[in-house]
């Protein structure tokens, strides 16, 4: 896939994905914090933080969810597999399953554009909707940084609890 590729192109191929039936998520997931050690969940970061996302199909091809810069700002892209390969990943990363999100038929998906870039994707998998946004989320000394359009894929299992965050960003 071009980094050339409109943001319009893009919000296409998502739609492509509406109507295949997904039977597992993978994914490289990003640690929020690393003192003493890294930790990837945190009750108050109601989202998983992610390198990538791989999506398998009923018929084992397979999509990844990845991000891409344009410019100053991140937005979301989907690949037929990732530009970071396989990897060893350790430390602050690691590569796993990812039981908690839906599997079965795809039956809705809304991409959405902001600054130039596909910044959001909703889905909705066997009933259960999911929201993608492209963003990162910070350990600071205040608390918790939610930044938008920035450089990881952030998926919501409950997307109505993004729209309660303090979001910073473009």
């Amino acid at each position: 896939m071009s980094e050339q590729q409109s943001a319009q192109d893009k919000v296409l191929e998502f739609g492509g994905l509406q109507g295949r039936r997904v039977v597992a998520w993978s994914g490289v997931e990003m640690a929020l914090r690393n003192s003493d050690g890294p930790q990837f969940t945190d009750p108050a970061v109601p989202c998983l933080q992610l390198l990538m996302v791989e999506l398998t199909f009923e018929d084992d091809a397979r999509l990844v969810i990845a991000t891409y810069q344009d410019g100053v700002v991140w937005g979301l892209e989907l690949e037929p597999e990732h530009r970071e390969g396989t990897g060893n990943w350790n430390g602050i990363y690691r590569r796993r399953a990812l039981r908690e999100l839906p599997v079965g038929p795809i039956e809705h998906v809304a991409a959405f554009v902001e600054a130039g870039v596909v910044a959001r994707v909703d889905l909705t998998v066997d009933g259960t909707p999911l929201l993608l946004l492209a963003g990162e989320v910070y350990d600071e000394e205040a608390g918790w940084k939610f930044v938008r359009l920035d450089e990881s894929v952030l998926i919501f299992t409950e997307p109505p609890l993004a729209d309660k965050l303090p979001w910073a960003g473009a």
